[in-house]
């Protein structure tokens, strides 16, 4: 026997939301990403709480359980793992900065007391 699925306008509308969702998280998670590679941290952390909104949203309405989600989702954890790569990478060079403030502090403390001394 044959199974018939009629689809009506109210799920057709939650599909709709749905694939709306994850469209939305993809482009938020692009935009984490070049923004990152910009050095744009502050612009990161404001799209990070919309992020976590979207995700809130998909968690409610179920979407990690879909088809949709299953199709798209290595595309979603490669845009996170991007994020993750970047965002480390950036912590890092401002660790590696702050490295170095610190030693051209030291050195200039230095010369300070030297001339001090004379």
């Amino acid at each position: 026997m044959n199974k018939v699925h009629i689809q009506t306008r109210d799920s057709r509308e939650v599909v709709d939301c749905r694939g709306q969702l994850l469209n939305k998280l993809q482009l938020l998670l692009e935009r984490q990403v070049d923004l990152a590679r910009q050095g744009n941290l502050a612009a990161v952390s404001v799209l990070a709480k919309q992020v976590d909104a979207v995700v809130a949203q998909i968690g409610r309405l179920g979407v990690a359980e879909t088809k949709e989600y299953e199709q798209r989702r290595r595309m979603i954890e490669r845009l996170y793992d991007r994020l993750s790569l970047v965002l480390t990478t950036a912590c890092s060079d401002i660790d590696n900065e702050v490295k170095r403030i610190r030693m051209g502090r030291k050195v200039l403390g230095a010369y300070r007391r030297n001339l001090r001394r004379l």
